[in-house]
């Protein structure tokens, strides 16, 4: 299955939304997967495994779950998780491309490629829209963090 939702960044319709240079936006995105704890409260561990000029691999707990993933980073354009299939978890993709249409009018794509089909049984298809709402809700906090760590001049 994949899964694709946009979230706007800078809308310059909304005066009371701080804008957020493509640095800070890049900073963001790399710090959530650097330090996940710190936009995840139901992650109970973080271990960075390896690291490249360009990706890491990570272990992360959560509870009874144990993930790894590899993390590539192409700078200021997009950040791309691959995680590992395990007995308790598919594997899969999740990619955050930031794109800009116009100068400074900055989105980032959230991206999901999972193993569950496209056409589900109808039991599997409710337990599909909720992940799909989850990954949102994730998403959109991702980016009001990312926000707030701009505004507190933590990232650029």
């Amino acid at each position: 299955m994949k899964f694709e939702h946009l979230i706007q960044i800078n809308d310059f319709n909304q005066a009371l939304v701080p804008f957020i240079t493509r640095n800070q936006l890049w900073q963001g995105l790399v710090y959530r997967a650097e330090s996940p704890m710190a936009f995840m409260d139901h992650i109970d561990d973080v271990t960075i495994l390896e690291r490249g000029e360009d990706w890491i691999q990570r272990q992360i707990v959560m509870g009874k779950l144990t993930v790894h993933d590899k993390i590539e980073y192409a700078h200021e354009a997009h950040v791309h998780y691959h995680t590992a299939a395990s007995a308790e978890h598919g594997g899969g993709q999740m990619i955050m491309k930031i794109e800009e249409p116009s100068p400074d009018a900055l989105f980032v794509r959230f991206t999901y490629i999972t193993p569950h089909p496209e056409s589900p049984d109808p039991e599997t298809a409710h337990y599909l829209e909720f992940l799909k709402s989850a990954w949102r809700e994730t998403d959109i906090d991702t980016i009001r963090k990312v926000r707030e760590l701009a505004a507190l001049g933590q990232l650029g």
